[in-house]
């Protein structure tokens, strides 16, 4: 799976299931961000197509779930199950190379809190997924109403507290990434369902980190907010440098 994959398959997944075609009004966060992103037309769609007309929304070819690849520990958390905090530890796995050095892998983790959701019926018997979320304030908890998804899509949350949009990228960056591979110790797993979400700059945060990790994290979904490995527009908001991206012989990833 790519990531423009999984976040153009969030989308279609949303607009074909909604029950109410009128766009729901957002809400305010505490971000600091500045600036828009461009919005170009397509020449093709507009945002009243209905994605049902240019066949999105139509389904594919029928195709075999990936197998799960589980990491971890099989027996039950450590932390119990629910909403809770805790400090997660020092990790003792090899921490991935990102592909440019923006990440800060350096971060005191036993000290280093983190907002945990685990869904009531986790036992480590079988693989879940995991999704770490970088906020743009500074705490890491899930709200309320999604605990019920992350029951149903036995997915386990992750988010460190105290890296929000006042605190350096690298740092917001390192907490999550040790803290994704803690819990892939601490957890049974599922590799192939790694997802980095985050809040408007977390959010842009966390996209950042994909496009630095794509062997790790398989897929995001940013909430009020996006970074892209171009720039789009002349403000450059939705673009963060060529530093912060792979390079592919010797020009910046999707230059």
């Amino acid at each position: 799976m790519n990531h423009t994959a999984f976040i153009l398959g969030m989308g279609c997944l949303l607009a074909c299931t909604s029950d109410d075609p009128q766009a729901s009004e957002s809400e305010e966060d505490d971000h600091d961000d500045s600036g828009e992103i461009g919005e170009t037309p397509s020449p093709m769609l507009s945002l009243e197509t209905p994605l049902s007309a240019v066949g999105l929304c139509s389904p594919g070819p029928a195709t075999e779930e990936p197998a799960a690849d589980p990491t971890g520990d099989t027996g039950p958390s450590p932390f119990g199950t629910g909403a809770v905090v805790a400090s997660l530890g020092v990790p003792g796995s090899s921490i991935p190379t990102p592909a440019a050095n923006v990440i800060d892998t350096g971060l005191d983790m036993e000290g280093w809190k983190y907002n945990l959701y685990i869904p009531p019926d986790y036992d480590g018997s079988e693989p879940y997924g995991l999704a770490v979320f970088i906020n743009s304030g500074n705490s890491g908890e899930i709200r309320a109403e999604w605990q019920t998804i992350f029951d149903e899509r036995k997915m386990i949350w992750v988010g460190p507290q105290d890296v929000g949009n006042a605190v350096d990228v690298s740092v917001r960056m390192g907490a999550a990434l040790l803290g994704t591979i803690r819990a892939m110790e601490l957890f049974n797993i599922d590799r192939n369902r790694v997802l980095a979400t985050g809040n408007s700059g977390g959010a842009r945060t966390a996209q950042v980190m994909t496009y630095q990790l794509p062997q790790l994290y398989l897929g995001a979904f940013p909430l009020c907010g996006a970074a892209y490995p171009r720039e789009l527009n002349d403000d450059g908001y939705a673009y963060w440098g060529a530093g912060f991206y792979p390079n592919v012989d010797g020009q910046p990833f999707a230059s």
